[in-house]
């Protein structure tokens, strides 16, 4: 069974791309906007996700 978010592919708009390299290895990133899922938001290393204003779990400060 998947977990976390699903998206249709109508859904899913590429903003933009970006290529380089480094070290001889090509790398290709992309982002891309998500208008509509279902699902729920899981995140399975919670301890390693930051955001602005809200502590990892575990963390006081």
């Amino acid at each position: 069974m998947l977990k976390g978010l699903l998206a249709k592919l109508g859904d899913a708009y590429v903003v933009t791309m970006l290529v380089d390299d480094s070290h001889d290895v090509l790398r290709l990133r992309a982002v891309v906007r998500i208008t509509a899922w279902t699902g729920t938001l899981t995140n399975p290393e919670a301890k390693l996700c930051i955001i602005p204003g809200l502590l990892p779990v575990g963390r006081t400060g």
